[in-house]
Order: C-alpha cells, then sequence, then structure tokens
C-alpha cells in the first residue's frame, strides 16, 4: 500500500493517524528540493537532514514522515516544508520540498521614535543580517531586545511581532514602551 501522495505542515491529523500495525514502506533515497542556488544552500541541506530520523534504507510509515516534516519546520529556516514520497523499483524516493526563509536584510522598528537609541536595538539584530532568516534565533534577539529595556528602567515595554516578514528579508516589530 502506498503512502499518501504528499504531506504538508498542518494538514488535519486524521491522515497520519493509523493503526499500530501500519504497513512500513523502505526509502530508497531522501532528495531536498528548493534550496538550489540559495546563498546558503549547504547550511540549509545540512539543517533538513540532521533534523529528520529518516534515512535512506529506513522502513517507515505516515506517522514518521509527519514526526520528520515537523522536526524540519521547527528548526526555523523554513517558511514552508513539503514530503512527497514517490513509488520506485527499489523503494519510495522521498522528496522533501522546502521553501527557505528569506535573508535578513533589516529590522524595522515601529514606532521609529524610542527610549532606547536605534544604535543600540540594531546591534541586536546585526550579527543575523546578510543570513538567512532563522525564527527561533530571532525571537532569542526579541527576548535580548526586550532585556535591553528590563536592564534600562522599562520593564513595562512590550515587543511585538514579527508583524510581518517580507519575502526581501525585512522584518517588522513593534514595540510600546
Amino acid at each position: 500500500r502506498p503512502l499518501e501522495p504528499s504531506f504538508e505542515k498542518g494538514q488535519t491529523d486524521d491522515l497520519i493517524e493509523q493503526p499500530s500495525d501500519e504497513r512500513r514502506v523502505l526509502i530508497s533515497e531522501v532528495v531536498i528540493e528548493g534550496v538550489d542556488g540559495h546563498p546558503e544552500q549547504e547550511r540549509l541541506e545540512f539543517a533538513v537532514y540532521d533534523a529528520m530520523s529518516v534515512r535512506p534504507g529506513s522502513k517507515i510509515n505516515k506517522q514518521e514522515i509527519k514526526r520528520d516534516l515537523d522536526s524540519i519546520y521547527s528548526t526555523g529556516w523554513f517558511s514552508g516544508v513539503r514530503m512527497e514520497p514517490i513509488n520506485g523499483r527499489r523503494g519510495v524516493q522521498l522528496i522533501v520540498k522546502v521553501q527557505p526563509n528569506p535573508v535578513l536584510k533589516k529590522v524595522d522598528i515601529f514606532p521609529e521614535k524610542l527610549k532606547i537609541s536605534p544604535n543600540k536595538i540594531s546591534r541586536i539584530f546585526r550579527p543575523d543580517y546578510g543570513k538567512t532568516l532563522n525564527l527561533n534565533s530571532l525571537q532569542l534577539r526579541v527576548k535580548e531586545l526586550k532585556s535591553l529595556y528590563s536592564n534600562n528602567g522599562y520593564s513595562l515595554a512590550r515587543i511585538s511581532g514579527p508583524n510581518r516578514i517580507t519575502k526581501d528579508g525585512i522584518v517588522q516589530l513593534k514595540i510600546e514602551e
């Protein structure tokens, strides 16, 4: 019995909940698509492979595919992840289609006039500029920004966002002092 045609993050669980005796299929190959030509192609490919438990030669079921899909998505590097199993003569070829986040170019803060200098705020995010946006790292930077406010006597400051992430790599955050 072949696997479902494809799996995407956010699909309903009824597609993957199966009895424990569900038939397993042999994975003959794992192919990653969507990172060709990306400035950090190798890094992103390693992130996908490292997040996956499925390897060529593994016998897997739908639940294990879903677990790997969620694991890849939780790395923070991708805005979209999809897996397509394709039946072949020697087993199933698993195509992992990813959509990397954009390269971070700028963090826009609203409103523009703040109690903390824009240079201090910019310094927090500067190490990530020119690199693929990782949502996990972004959350750590936002936490660092909250600490900066707190350490400067603005413990009630609230930072929300990202409100928007553009395809051009611009992240928008809102600060309420």
